[in-house]
C-alpha cells in the first residue's frame, strides 16, 4: 500500500508522519515521566478513550507487524498523556508541556495523526480480510459445485450399471 494510491480521505503521508512524531518521542518520554512522578499517570496507564476509537481491532493486526505494533504503542502512550493533561488544571498541564518542550496543540495533532494512521490501516486490513474471505467462499462454492456435479455423474453411471 502506498500513500499515493489512497483515496481522498487518506491524504496523510504515513512515513513522513511517523518520522515527524518519532522526532518527538524523547519529549513524550520526558512528559510522561514528569506526569508519572507527580501522580497524574501510572506507568502502564492507557486512555479510557482508546477502545472508543476502534483501536482494539488495530491491535489485533498490529501485534503481528512490528512497525504497526510500535505505532499502536505510541498511540496508547500519547492517548494516556492527552487524557492526563485534560484532567489537570491548564496551568499545571502547560507547565509539564513546557518542561518537555511540547505544546497542547502538538499533542492533539500527534494524537489525531496517529489515530488516523491506525484507522486507515484497520480499515485497509479489514477490507483485505473481507476480500480474502469472499474469495475463499467463492472457491469453496466452486469446489462444492464441482463435487456435486461429479457425484451426480458418478450416481448416474452407477445407476445405469445396475439397471
Amino acid at each position: 500500500m502506498t500513500d499515493s494510491n489512497q483515496p481522498a480521505g487518506h491524504d496523510i503521508n504515513v512515513r513522513a508522519a511517523i518520522d515527524d512524531i518519532s522526532g518527538r518521542l524523547g519529549n513524550y518520554g520526558q512528559l510522561s515521566a514528569s506526569l508519572v512522578q507527580e501522580g497524574w499517570m501510572s506507568a502502564p496507564q492507557k486512555s479510557p478513550l482508546m477502545n472508543v476509537l476502534g483501536v482494539g481491532g488495530f491491535y489485533k493486526v498490529a501485534r503481528w507487524v512490528p512497525l504497526l505494533r510500535q505505532v499502536n504503542q505510541v498511540l496508547i502512550a500519547v492517548g494516556a498523556i492527552r487524557f492526563a493533561l485534560n484532567e489537570m488544571q491548564p496551568e499545571n498541564a502547560n507547565r509539564h508541556l513546557h518542561k518537555a518542550g511540547l505544546t497542547r496543540e502538538q499533542v492533539e495533532a500527534d494524537f489525531h495523526t496517529i489515530s488516523e494512521i491506525t484507522r486507515r490501516y484497520t480499515t485497509d486490513s479489514s477490507r483485505v480480510a473481507g476480500d480474502m474471505a469472499n474469495q475463499g467462499i467463492q472457491s469453496a462454492g466452486r469446489a462444492a459445485g464441482k463435487g456435486f456435479k461429479a457425484f451426480k455423474s458418478w450416481r448416474k453411471n452407477w445407476m445405469s450399471e445396475e439397471g
